[in-house]
């Protein structure tokens, strides 16, 4: 079996990395997860990849909270980070580390869970764990379901083996039309697959008042007289180019700021190593009470839509290279404009409406990037109206979260559609 050969790598990986090794019990179906409470009836399980992921359900998860308060909720993710950032929202009463995709370790993960209903975020397909869930009859969803450009020419090779893991599927709520298109030819059930868009732009916008946004530059080091330009999820490969970006706007606008926040805590040593080399004076998150300096590097998490709050302007990162792009409608809903790079296959319909009505600047390499960041700081109007075009794409985009609500209701005050797998 291919999930017992990949199992000593999991093991000679945990003796080179401690963060694995800590880890590993609770990939086994231990731990965590031997403290969920495998009495509790009725549980419905979320689960999501990473941080990405997580944050993208996490507003399906509190409206579901609020209508059903008495539903017991388990969250797995496949990351530390993504794991941190659902018990940082104290969003359900369980959070585990999701199991090594082995008929033994899932089977000892759902006799834990004994979940009533399974939702998962995006496209994560884990056949021995679905299967699983068939047997057993408890539904399991799709939601904010998507297939990248960059997965989709994959996945066809290996629909063999997709084909069967989708048709166990009760129902796939996915994001746009291609995207039904994508998961329909992949081999899941026509009548089954829905488009509904994405809960990721539900995210709630805090709305902070002068005193707050005030409070908030001063604890960042930063001058709310002079113009920010934020780089938020930026991946390796990208940083470099950020930052000689921000180099080559600041000689022809000297007050210009930067916040830049690299996706994974792994990149922030060495984001920080590219700034001193650049002899860029900065500070770091982690630093506490910073004097003003030009430069923030934003080593935290849970602290980027702040960074959003404060920003003139915004470069959404994993879009300078060949990765598909973060949300761009997270700081379009602070009325920010938006600058991302050609790979945005990810959140290709939100970029294309950014595009479309103004809200959005794509640029292909540091140049570019610098020449918008010195176009914007310019021109002020436009700077305004762009902003103020990136806000009503966002509007138009929420409201994804009460359709999947509705379709999660119909699953669990019906019980005979439960059975319908």
């Amino acid at each position: 079996m291919a999930a017992t050969g990949l199992l000593p790598l999991a093991v000679a990986k945990a003796c080179i990395d401690a963060n694995w090794r800590a880890s590993l019990a609770e990939r086994f179906g231990g731990a965590a997860w031997q403290s969920v409470d495998c009495s509790v009836g009725e549980r419905v399980w979320f689960h999501g990849a990473s941080v990405g992921e997580v944050g993208g359900m996490l507003p399906v998860v509190e409206q579901f909270q609020q209508i059903y308060p008495q539903t017991p909720l388990l969250i797995s993710t496949t990351s530390g980070t993504g794991k941190s950032r659902a018990i940082d929202a104290r969003a359900a009463e369980a959070v585990c580390l999701l199991p090594f995709d082995h008929p033994y370790f899932v089977r000892r993960a759902i006799a834990r869970a004994n979940p009533r209903l399974v939702v998962i975020s995006e496209t994560e397909l884990w056949p021995n764990l679905m299967f699983a869930l068939h047997e057993r009859r408890i539904p399991v969803l799709i939601i904010n379901g998507r297939i990248s450009d960059y997965s989709f020419p994959r996945y066809r090779r290996l629909r063999v083996l997709i084909s069967p893991v989708l048709r166990s599927v009760s129902r796939v709520l996915v994001q746009t039309g291609l995207d039904r298109e994508r998961f329909v030819e992949l081999g899941a059930r026509a009548e089954c697959v829905e488009v509904v868009g994405s809960s990721k732009y539900d995210r709630k916008v805090p709305e902070l008042a002068d005193a707050e946004l005030a409070s908030l530059a001063e604890s960042f080091g930063i001058s709310r007289e002079k113009p920010v330009f934020v780089a938020g999820s930026v991946r390796e490969g990208e940083d470099a180019a950020v930052i000689e970006a921000y180099c080559a706007a600041k000689a022809a606008v000297p007050g210009l700021q930067a916040i830049i926040a690299p996706r994974h805590p792994e990149r922030f040593g060495e984001t920080a190593q590219l700034l001193a080399a650049h002899n860029i004076d900065f500070n770091r998150r982690s630093m506490p009470r910073p004097e003003v300096k030009p430069v923030l590097l934003l080593d935290s998490l849970g602290e980027l839509v702040q960074a959003y709050a404060l920003a003139s302007f915004v470069f959404v990162g994993a879009t300078l290279v060949d990765i598909g792009g973060h949300n761009p409608l997270e700081p379009a809903a602070y009325g920010k404009p938006v600058i991302f790079g050609p790979y945005t296959g990810n959140v290709r319909d939100a970029v294309g409406a950014l595009l479309e009505r103004g809200g959005g600047f794509e640029v292909r390499a540091a140049p570019q990037l610098a020449q918008t960041i010195v176009r914007l700081c310019r021109d002020k109007q436009l700077c305004r109206q762009s902003g103020e075009a990136a806000q009503s794409v966002w509007r138009e985009n929420i409201g994804a979260t009460s359709r999947v609500i509705k379709v999660l209701g119909h699953y669990l005050n019906d019980a005979s559609e439960g059975s319908e797998i």
